[in-house]
């Protein structure tokens, strides 16, 4: 036989864990929703600029056909840059916090990603 306030110590953080865990599922899933809002609005951005940029368009084609050089990725991340000061602060510290990965490569697969709007 258990002690009744065991039982419900136990209720009592069965259901706080739970409700951590969902909260944490909840902020997950907006923060994703939030860099997804930002690297579309960045690609319209940059399909805009790309009308009157040769140099943008050349990256536009270059991430459609293979993958971006150093170089290129380098351009695109100052043209990038330079377009999201338009954007939500929220929206630049996603895109800053994207394009400055410790990765090269995890940057190189999010500058064509946001090339392409994949």
């Amino acid at each position: 036989m258990t002690h009744p306030l065991s039982d419900a110590l136990l209720y009592v953080l069965t259901s706080f864990c739970l409700t951590i865990g969902a909260l944490t599922s909840i902020i997950t899933a907006y923060r994703v929703l939030i860099a997804l809002r930002a690297k579309h609005r960045a690609h319209e951005m940059l399909v805009v600029a790309a009308a009157n940029d040769v140099e943008l368009k050349h990256l536009f084609v270059a991430a459609q056909k293979e993958a971006l050089t150093d170089l290129e990725v380098k351009n695109a991340i100052d043209k990038i840059g330079r377009i999201i000061l338009k954007l939500s602060s929220e929206d630049q510290k996603f895109l800053e916090d994207a394009m400055h990965q410790r990765s090269p490569s995890g940057t190189k697969r999010f500058v064509k990603s946001v090339l392409l709007a994949a």
